[in-house]
């Protein structure tokens, strides 16, 4: 028995094209964006782990060693600070989940509730005022 299978092709406009391309520059803009916050956080988080262990260390040598952990303290805080900036929507302040996230054509992460809001009024990235191109 012969099956009858039809193929559809769909035909890229100009405009469409060039809505991909904008797409496909966001994406990579947020992709590096992303990274270089990850490599940052990654660094940060290397200094945290030597200053830790070096602080073992003494201890270890000498238990009764009176150790100063504010600035241990301090450099929690700013990682704990650091990866909040990286999983909370700029403009709402809410935690961005991959279920809500949003990259608009600047390259931006912000979550849909947010994003959906600035569509329905000036059609600008909240970070960096950028017009919003399509329905991105």
């Amino acid at each position: 028995m012969a099956t009858n299978t039809t193929n559809t092709t769909t035909a890229l406009t100009t405009a469409n094209v060039k809505r991909l391309e904008q797409k496909a520059k966001a994406g990579w803009k947020c992709f590096f964006m992303m990274r270089d916050d990850y490599c940052e956080l990654n660094e940060h988080y290397g200094n945290l782990l030597q200053r830790n262990r070096a602080m073992v260390q003494i201890l270890k040598a000498n238990p009764t060693a009176d150790i100063d952990i504010t600035f241990l303290k301090t450099q929690f805080i700013e990682m704990y600070d650091m990866i909040k900036k990286n999983s909370e929507c700029p403009v709402c302040f809410e935690t961005i989940t991959k279920e809500n996230i949003e990259v608009p054509s600047c390259g931006h992460l912000i979550c849909k509730g947010c994003k959906e809001n600035v569509m329905k009024n000036d059609k600008k990235c909240p970070c960096c005022r950028k017009v919003f191109y399509g329905n991105v």
